[in-house]
């Protein structure tokens, strides 16, 4: 059984929130898809991963923390990749810094800076 990008959101949200019924709230769903969801890690991984505590809380075990460090790292890293293919698609951005020397930059640095400025508008 594979475990959904969806599956590790809510298992992070009951993990970092320590209750189920607080994690469906942030989440917006039902607490029974924070359960699910919860048990769905555990069936995959083959391990006790939270002790449930009745209107306590979740508590997380110590393999529950190593799996709450490794998805946190996996989904930021997703939520990263996500980001620098919107940036890759929207174009090239950023401030460009050129060094020169002084005395032959007139020489030389106008024909640059006009064929950025031809093929990168500002």
């Amino acid at each position: 059984m594979r475990l959904s990008l969806r599956a590790m959101r809510y298992i992070q949200a009951a993990l970092q929130q320590g209750s189920i019924s607080a994690a469906a709230e942030v989440m917006n769903v039902a607490p029974s898809a924070i359960a699910t969801a919860l048990t769905q890690a555990e069936e995959t991984f083959g391990m006790v991963l939270v002790t449930r505590a009745r209107a306590k809380g979740v508590f997380p075990t110590t393999a529950g923390r190593e799996v709450q460090r490794r998805i946190e790292d996996l989904l930021e890293r997703y939520d990263n990749l996500l980001t620098d293919i919107s940036d890759l698609r929207a174009g090239v951005s950023g401030t460009l810094a050129i060094g020169y020397n002084a005395p032959i930059a007139p020489a030389f640095l106008p024909a640059i800076t006009t064929g950025f400025s031809k093929r990168i508008p500002t």
